[in-house]
């Protein structure tokens, strides 16, 4: 037989009652002692956890940038290691250069001389002319 509509009523009030009272009681000391510990472990291992992670950032950013700046260091040294084998041989060459021109230039200089004494010559003892026929 089902209950009737009244029975049912009065049961789920009863259970209402039963459930209202037994979550309207406080929980004991020992299990708010549980609580408060558990929620202060959580906490520290938490904050532990966040130490580790910040204190793992902090080196492999060190770590990072010790490389950036020996990359950046062997980089410079090649540049001017570069730069001054470069210089070198401008300089080099340039001087190569200067002395070809002066070489040159003495020779010119030699042969304009060698010419001028061969005019001065002709100039002064004349080559003897022959008679017209």
């Amino acid at each position: 037989m089902k209950p009737s509509r009244l029975a049912r009523t009065l049961l789920s009030a009863t259970a209402a009652v039963a459930l209202c009272v037994a979550l309207a009681t406080p929980p004991t000391r020992a299990e708010d002692t549980t609580i408060k510990q558990q929620a202060k472990q959580f906490g520290h291992t938490v904050a532990q956890d966040a130490r580790h992670v910040g204190h793992s950032i902090r080196t492999r950013s060190r770590v990072v940038a010790h490389t950036i700046a020996r990359n950046s260091r062997t980089a410079a040294h090649r540049i001017a290691r570069d730069s001054k084998r470069a210089g070198h041989q401008i300089a080099h060459d340039s001087r190569k250069a200067g002395h070809t021109i002066a070489r040159g230039a003495h020779q010119v200089g030699a042969k304009v001389h060698a010419q001028a004494h061969k005019v001065k010559a002709f100039i002064e003892n004349p080559p003897a002319t022959t008679p017209s026929r």
